[in-house]
């Protein structure tokens, strides 16, 4: 019970320590319009000031939000950039709500190309969700055609005894004889339509890997010049 306590606060106290934003000697020696300038351009909202406050307060440091707003927003404009909306718009996130007045519309012609750029990545990323669901009909029907084949050579086997028991009368082994030609005839039969299904998978696979090269190319493709 002891030990079950004593890890519960011990995540507790990680949980805790891991909320802090800075830690004592970082709100000792803070350069408050530093730490507001790396938030602006980091895309940080000024509300993260008052974490940095809650987290200095506890080792008795004030923090000086003058200082820090006017980082923030020197900060703010370097982060506002049209390369950053196209950016967040390439991955379907919000438009950062930091911005100046004055970039706001250059920021959001990025947004909207990179926007685009998302939707030919999600017809894509469809595209493939639907040839994995092919081929994964496909590999459903390979393991049953492949459990069939091994029940086939099962039965193979057996007659291939029987055909080679010499405590058999000839009748019984025209018996065994007729069963073995029967297996290896359904064996031949499954690995014709298994050769099919492989032949099937391979087309699909390489279409899977053409999307994927796509978007990959979309992920690095730079944001086109603004008119």
């Amino acid at each position: 019970m002891y030990k079950r306590h004593l890890v519960i606060a011990s995540a507790l106290v990680l949980l805790t320590s891991g909320c802090a934003t800075m830690n004592k000697n970082e709100c000792l020696t803070a350069d408050w319009r530093t730490i507001g300038y790396e938030d602006g351009s980091s895309g940080n909202s000024t509300s993260r000031f008052s974490k940095h406050r809650k987290a200095c307060s506890k080792h008795a440091v004030t923090a000086d939000f003058d200082a820090y707003r006017t980082g923030h927003q020197q900060g703010a404009r370097s982060y506002c950039t049209p390369e950053t909306g196209y950016n967040l718009g390439k991955h379907n996130k919000s438009m950062p709500r930091i911005c100046p007045s004055d970039l706001v519309e250059s920021v959001r012609q990025g947004y909207n190309l990179g926007k685009v750029v998302f939707q030919e990545k999600y017809q894509l990323q469809q595209e493939i969700k639907f040839l994995q669901e092919d081929l994964a009909t496909i590999d459903e029907s390979l393991v049953l055609l492949l459990s069939e084949r091994a029940d086939h050579e099962e039965y193979l086997a057996l007659a291939e005894a029987g055909v080679n028991d010499p405590k058999l009368s000839k009748l019984e082994k025209l018996v065994f004889y007729t069963q073995r030609e029967a297996m290896r005839k359904l064996i031949r039969q499954k690995d014709e339509e298994i050769s099919e299904l492989e032949r099937e998978k391979l087309p699909i696979t390489r279409s899977i890997d053409d999307l994927a090269a796509e978007i990959q190319q979309l992920n690095a493709q730079p944001l086109p010049r603004l008119r």
